[in-house]
C-alpha cells in the first residue's frame, strides 16, 4: 500500500508553493504515520496517502511532526489508522495552540513596556534637570531677550510706554492731591519733603 504513494507525487510537485525537499521531507512522514499504525484498512489507500500528503504539504513542518510524533500525535493515540478529518483537525489545532501562545507572548511584551515606559517616566520625573538639560530644552536664556540683546525699536517702544504710564499715574496723583500737574512736583515728593523738614525741626529743639 505505502509504495503506491509514489503516484501522488507528480500533481503536488507541480504546486508551484512544495518544493522538491519538502515534498521528499512530507513523504518521508507519511510514510512513518502509516507504519505506525498496526492496521491500515483505508477503503483507497492511494487516495487517502494522496490526501494526507497534501495535508502535511499544506501545513507547518512543526505541526506535521507534532501530528505525527509518537509522544504527542495522533499516533500514540490510537491503534487504527484516523480519518483525513481527524488529520486535518489535530493539525489545525497545533496552529491554533500556536496562535494562542503568541498572543499571550504579545500581550506579555506590550505589558513589559507599558512597566517600563511607566518606570522610566516617574524617573524622569523625580529627578531634577542639569542646568544644561534646561539650557537646551529653553535657551540660553529660558526664551527671555536681555536689555543689550533687545531690538532698538522694540526697547524704545517698552521705553516711550513705560514713560507714559508715569506720566499719566503722576497726574492722577496730583489732581487727587490738588495740585497742578504743570508744577512737575508730585504730591509723594512734598509729602517727603514736608516730613524732613518737621524731622529737622524736631531735631533742633
Amino acid at each position: 500500500m505505502l509504495q503506491r504513494i509514489g503516484a501522488s507525487l507528480p500533481p503536488l510537485a507541480k504546486q508551484p508553493s512544495v518544493s522538491e525537499e519538502h515534498l521528499s521531507w512530507a513523504t518521508a512522514q507519511v510514510n512513518l504515520f502509516f507504519g505506525s499504525f498496526r492496521k491500515a484498512d483505508a477503503d483507497d489507500p492511494e487516495t487517502f496517502t494522496a490526501g494526507c500528503l497534501r495535508l502535511f504539504t499544506a501545513y507547518p513542518p512543526a505541526a506535521v511532526q507534532f501530528v505525527v510524533d509518537p509522544v504527542t500525535g495522533l499516533v500514540g493515540r490510537s491503534e487504527w489508522l484516523p480519518s483525513m478529518k481527524a488529520i486535518r483537525d489535530a493539525l489545525e489545532a497545533w496552529e491554533a495552540e500556536q496562535a494562542r501562545i503568541r498572543g499571550f507572548e504579545k500581550q506579555a511584551q506590550a505589558a513589559e513596556q507599558q512597566i517600563a515606559e511607566r518606570k522610566a517616566w516617574q524617573e524622569s520625573q523625580q529627578r531634577k534637570p542639569t542646568l544644561q538639560e534646561m539650557k537646551a530644552k529653553y535657551g540660553e536664556n529660558w526664551g527671555l531677550i536681555t536689555a543689550d540683546k533687545e531690538n532698538p525699536e522694540a526697547k524704545a517702544k517698552r521705553t516711550a510706554a513705560m514713560q507714559e504710564v508715569n506720566r499719566k499715574t503722576f497726574e492722577a496723583e496730583c489732581r487727587a492731591a490738588g495740585i497742578d500737574p504743570a508744577g512737575g512736583v508730585s504730591p509723594s515728593l512734598i509729602e517727603t519733603m514736608r516730613q524732613k523738614d518737621e524731622l529737622r525741626q524736631i531735631a533742633a529743639h
